[in-house]
């Protein structure tokens, strides 16, 4: 196995690597969560990704707080989802004139897109289009 690890080199640049490692900010939090839909679907608590943004003098502390949280200390989050059938057409019978949607909460959405963030800025570097 060390033999095959050691055939392995980094592809990542030094000043992106750093930036992967890097503890993730309050500015990174707010900046995902006001760059998400007004009206991404709610999780099962209800609240749309517009109330975040609309109360965010009142909620942005503690959202962030919980955010960096996980993302900074592997706290846990609570991730779960439901899914729901939404229909397709006005007068729905079969499965398929249903598609599902997943209802995840914001907390837990704002988590994944600010780590999206992140890697997107080197993913051209780490996969190749082929």
């Amino acid at each position: 196995m060390r033999m095959i690890l050691d055939c392995v080199h980094p592809c990542r640049p030094y000043e992106k690597s750093r930036f992967l490692d890097a503890i993730f900010t309050p500015a990174e939090v707010r900046k995902t969560i006001f760059d998400m839909a007004l009206t991404k679907t709610p999780g099962l608590d209800g609240l749309p990704t517009f109330f975040y943004q609309k109360y965010w003098p009142i909620v942005g502390e503690k959202v962030t707080s919980a955010c960096l949280g996980v993302l900074n200390h592997g706290f846990g989050l609570e991730a779960e989802t439901l899914i729901v059938m939404i229909s397709k057409v006005k007068r729905a019978v079969r499965m398929l004139d249903f598609h599902p949607i997943s209802l995840r909460n914001v907390t837990y959405k704002i988590v994944a897109k600010t780590l999206a963030n992140r890697l997107r800025t080197v993913i051209d570097d780490v996969i190749s289009e082929t």
